[in-house]
């Protein structure tokens, strides 16, 4: 039978205690990297967790977590001067792509949008598309994307 969601959220659950204390620690481990990481790194990396003395980040992209292995030798230096992560034994890294780290870092690099000729060409392709599929997906791209 479901548990009611108050019983769940409770102060006094054992999980939800352990979930608050766990984001409390990430939260401040991140407060902590952002003073070390390069500015230029900041709004693309993350702490994800610390174990063994393992730092593992996150980088939201392909081309930062590229940066990021390239940064990690002397931001480790950096970290292993901060009091805080002195039993600090290296840094690994992953990426995920799966959302933004921060709300303005999807539309750093806005697309410019289709040009009205494209437009109008791409909704004149798809009149001619049996695909259904196909036709409305380029229907949506015209509309989604286009300048009229």
């Amino acid at each position: 039978m479901p548990k009611p969601i108050r019983s769940i959220l409770s102060p006094n659950n054992p999980l939800f205690s352990e979930l608050i204390t766990r984001a409390s620690r990430i939260t401040a481990l991140n407060k902590l990297l952002q003073k070390h990481l390069p500015e230029i790194l900041r709004p693309h990396c993350r702490a994800v967790s610390i174990k063994k003395g393992i730092l593992m980040l996150e980088a939201n992209s392909n081309t930062w977590a590229a940066k990021l292995h390239f940064e990690k030798p002397a931001l480790l230096h950096s970290l292993r001067q901060d009091p805080k992560f002195c039993g600090l034994v290296g840094i690994k890294h992953k990426i995920n792509l799966q959302e933004p780290l921060t709300p303005t870092s999807k539309n750093l690099h806005p697309h410019p949008g289709l040009s009205c000729s494209s437009t109008r060409a791409i909704i004149e392709t798809a009149r001619y598309i049996d695909d259904k599929k196909l036709r409305i997906s380029l229907q949506k791209l015209a509309r989604n994307h286009g300048r009229r």
